[in-house]
């Protein structure tokens, strides 16, 4: 994907922890992406409401609204938006959950940056 490419495409970060939001916008941004920030499931349902968005990255464990039921919101407003669903919790049943909730792919934590950067780089490729 070109630099250009890049540029234009915009990804939706949701996570209620700033640390968090504030590495991966720092990461996501230096491959060349537009980084929307939201703390919450709420504040992510209007940023998708509004657009365009060509990506959404969640955190799975978030307080009123997880990334489950975000991913299925978001599913029904848009199906074809890529979601990816990150969390540290390992459990046996988080990562086929997120999967059925309409997620594309979900990530455990510590990622790798290079995973990260191979998961939002063949999804966004997908969707061209």
């Amino acid at each position: 994907m070109s630099d250009v490419n890049k540029k234009a495409k915009r990804i939706l970060l949701v996570d209620d922890h700033k640390n968090t939001r504030i590495l991966l916008t720092e990461f996501l941004s230096t491959m060349g992406y537009r980084v929307l920030e939201a703390k919450d499931a709420k504040e992510a349902m209007k940023s998708v409401e509004i657009g365009p968005i060509d990506l959404v990255m969640t955190d799975l464990k978030m307080p009123r609204m997880d990334g489950i039921e975000l991913t299925r919101a978001i599913r029904r407003m848009e199906p074809d938006l890529p979601i990816i669903v990150y969390s540290a919790y390992r459990f046996i049943d988080t990562a086929p959950a997120a999967l059925k909730a309409g997620a594309n792919e979900y990530v455990a934590r510590p990622f790798l940056q290079t995973k990260i950067k191979q998961v939002v780089e063949r999804l966004l490729k997908e969707q061209e």
